[in-house]
């Protein structure tokens, strides 16, 4: 038996599948068809803002044993910040992801939440958002981040 004969038939198979998937006309039922793992969905399409409280947004000389961060949403938000795990960029890479927001009381009409984040390095300009975890599977979740504030610690 030829070697090649499984080889070509699993190419020409697969070939076909192809097809099929991508528009072809050859089944009679369309059916759902499931999204290739290499399917680029969009970078976050919902983006939210909340404000830094604690340490104050732009705040300068920071500690770096800070241990946690506040953050304030409007009353009318549709979200909640709360059940987010905070993410600490530095040039728009993530370097340090910190706990979940956690409500806690406020004097304002806003509500606000807490979230630990771990030992920072010195003399580096945070960007505070937070991760959204994503709904319910599918080929292209909703995604979405918080935009929080940012500050330089000492």
């Amino acid at each position: 038996m030829n070697r090649r004969t499984p080889v070509l038939g699993l190419l020409l198979c697969a070939l076909a599948a192809g097809i099929a998937a991508c528009g072809g006309q050859g089944a009679a039922t369309p059916s759902p068809s499931p999204t290739p793992p290499n399917f680029p969905c969009p970078v976050p399409v919902v983006v939210y803002t909340a404000t830094l409280v604690q340490p104050p947004n732009g705040a300068v000389g920071v500690s770096t044993t800070v241990g946690s961060i506040i953050a304030t949403t409007t009353p009318s938000q549709t979200p909640s910040l709360g059940g987010n795990n905070v993410t600490l960029l530095v040039n728009t890479n993530v370097v340090l992801e910190g706990g979940v927001f956690t409500p806690i009381s406020s004097p304002s009409s806003s509500p606000s939440y807490s979230a630990a984040i771990p030992t920072l390095a010195a003399h580096t300009t945070y960007q505070v958002s937070a991760t959204v975890p994503p709904p319910s599977p599918g080929p292209c979740p909703l995604t979405a981040t918080w935009n929080i504030g940012s500050f330089t610690t000492q």
